[in-house]
């Protein structure tokens, strides 16, 4: 684990309304999530490794090398005892970590080309994304067996459970968000309708809820953010910041703005949420 350090460069920077910038050293940040207290987790997919940041913006340590992980891609943590579990694209694995950056296993199973992973609201389900394979796996956690199944996802790149553990799929290829509504009453979980948006959108890749349960979406080929009205899929809001390049992922914090990984830029973004007042430069 590396040491501790606070780079001059990791100051925010504003880019104009509603929209600032963290640097601290990163290369190719593609997944993000972040903790209840605010800490950062973002994945470095040249360096190997998982980058933490206080809320801040402030570089802390980071997690995981070569022995750890070959390319890691998204993340999520446990929404109890926030493990992370990390998708690792080449070494076609999904592993849990400690936020002390301690290896906790490895998920079983078949997960080649994972980029994306997600929990369900209860911490008892993973939905794995599986790119090339152009399918969405559902893991019961302690079990480890698949529950579900979704084929037919053309470059799926991210994936995303509602507070009523409904799906959201990115299906990249076809340039589309999913809408798969659950059926969560019987031992495995049945699709009982399913609707698709597209507004536009090239290659979308990363999911989010804003605080007011709006869906908002990264457009990873317009290299812009979207948010969608959840329920019938129209566009509320349409942004695209200075320089922008080719994001890839976003997460909310606990203050309601969204943290973007704009990944070619190799920095951080961060926009400020609906009724937030604009974050102060660090």
């Amino acid at each position: 684990m590396a040491a501790a350090t606070k780079d001059a460069a990791s100051a925010v920077e504003e880019l104009g309304e509603k929209v600032s910038e963290i640097r601290s050293g990163l290369l190719h940040p593609w997944g993000i999530a972040i903790a209840m207290d605010g800490t950062m987790f973002v994945t470095e997919y040249d360096k190997k490794n998982i980058a933490v940041f206080s809320p801040d913006g402030t570089l802390l340590r980071s997690i995981g090398d070569d022995s750890m992980f070959q390319k890691p891609v998204g993340l999520a943590l446990h929404p109890f005892n926030e493990t992370l579990a990390v998708a690792d694209k080449e070494g076609a694995k999904v592993v849990f970590v400690s936020q002390a950056g301690v290896e906790l296993g490895k998920l079983a199973g078949d997960v080649s080309n994972v980029v994306n992973v997600a929990y369900d609201s209860r911490g008892k389900h993973l939905a794995v994304a599986q790119m090339l394979s152009n399918v969405v796996q559902v893991f019961n956690c302690e079990t480890q067996s698949i529950v579900l199944t979704v084929a037919d996802i053309q470059m799926v790149c991210a994936v995303l459970f509602d507070p009523v553990d409904n799906l959201y799929i990115a299906n990249t290829g076809n340039h589309a968000i999913e809408f798969l509504k659950l059926d969560w009453s019987g031992e495995t979980p049945t699709e009982t309708a399913r609707k698709s948006f597209k507004a536009g959108m090239e290659n979308p890749v990363g999911l989010a809820f804003d605080a007011e349960g709006q869906l908002a979406v990264i457009d990873h080929g317009n290299s812009r953010m979207l948010t969608f009205d959840a329920t019938t899929g129209d566009v509320t809001d349409t942004l695209k910041w200075a320089g922008a390049s080719r994001p890839c992922d976003l997460a909310i914090n606990p203050d309601g703005n969204f943290v973007v990984c704009d990944r070619d830029a190799n920095r951080l973004v961060l926009v400020t949420g609906a009724g937030m007042p604009p974050k102060a430069a660090v």
